[in-house]
C-alpha cells in the first residue's frame, strides 16, 4: 500500500493510539483509518501479559474459591488481598466525548477511551487509586499514561461518579511491575484536572489533525510492527 495523498483524521484515540502514533503515524493510519487487518502469530509476551492480567482480575473481583495465584503475582499478593477487601473495580472502560462528558465505549461520540486494570475509591477520606499491571520493564513514558488515568479519574470525581464527588480528593495513579514488584506512582489533586486537559489537548493536537500520517521507520519500532515490509506487511518504508 503506497503512502500517497491525504487521509481522514482520527475521530477517537487512547493512550495506546497516541503512543503508537509517536512511534510511527503511518502504522496508526493503517490500523485506525485504513483498517488493515493482519492476523499475527502468538506472541509470548502478550500471552504472558493476558495471563497475568486475567489472574489479577479474578483474584480481586472473583467470587468463591479462587484459583491458584500466577507466579508473577506473588510480588503483589498482599495488595491483591487488600484490593479484594476494598471491593476494587477491575477492567474498567472509561469513554469521554470531546466535551469531556462520559459516554459509552462503543458510542459514536466516544472520543477518548481509557482502560484501567484496577480502580478503588472511597469517600472518607476521599481517595481514588488507579492501578495498571505491567509485566515488562519500566519506561519513562509510562508517566504520561499515569497522567491520562488521572485525567479520567478526576473527571469522574468531578461529576460525582468516584469518591463521592469530593473536591478534596487525592488520586493515586500507579504502575506496578509484577515481575519485580517495582512501583511507579503519581499523585494528583482536583486542581490538576484542567491543566491535564490542556496538556493532553496540546499533546494530541498534531495527531488529531494529521491527514498525512508519514511513516517514521526505526529499527526498534519496525521490529515489532505487524505492518512492517520486513514482516510481510503493507508498509512501503520498512
Amino acid at each position: 500500500m503506497a503512502q500517497k495523498g491525504r487521509f481522514a483524521t482520527l475521530t477517537s484515540w487512547s493512550y495506546s493510539v497516541y503512543h503508537r502514533y509517536m512511534e510511527c503515524p503511518f502504522a496508526v493510519c493503517l490500523d485506525k483509518i485504513q483498517k488493515v487487518r493482519i492476523i499475527e502469530p502468538p506472541n509470548e509476551h502478550f500471552i504472558k501479559g493476558d495471563r497475568v492480567h486475567k489472574s489479577a482480575e479474578i483474584q480481586i473481583g472473583g467470587r468463591g474459591k479462587l484459583p491458584k495465584l500466577e507466579p508473577e503475582l506473588k510480588t503483589v499478593k498482599d495488595l491483591l488481598v487488600d484490593l479484594r477487601k476494598r471491593q476494587a473495580a477491575v477492567e474498567l472502560e472509561w469513554a469521554f466525548n470531546r466535551q469531556w462528558e462520559p459516554t459509552g465505549w462503543y458510542d459514536k461520540d466516544a472520543w477518548l477511551r481509557i482502560k484501567t486494570d484496577v480502580c478503588a475509591d472511597q469517600v472518607d477520606p476521599p481517595e481514588v487509586e488507579i492501578i495498571d499491571w505491567k509485566t515488562g520493564r519500566c519506561y519513562p513514558d509510562h508517566a504520561q499514561q499515569r497522567s491520562l488515568y488521572a485525567l479520567g479519574g478526576l473527571r469522574l470525581v468531578q461529576i460525582g461518579q468516584l469518591a463521592g464527588g469530593s473536591k478534596d480528593v487525592q488520586l493515586t495513579a500507579q504502575h506496578i511491575y509484577v515481575d519485580t514488584g517495582l512501583r511507579a506512582t503519581e499523585k494528583f489533586a482536583m486542581c490538576s484536572l484542567e491543566p491535564l486537559k490542556r496538556e493532553w489537548l496540546e499533546r494530541t493536537k498534531k495527531m488529531l489533525s494529521d491527514t498525512q500520517f508519514k511513516a517514521t521507520p526505526s529499527n526498534q519500532a519496525c521490529k515489532w510492527c505487524k505492518f512492517a515490509k520486513s514482516r510481510g506487511g503493507p508498509c512501503p518504508e520498512a
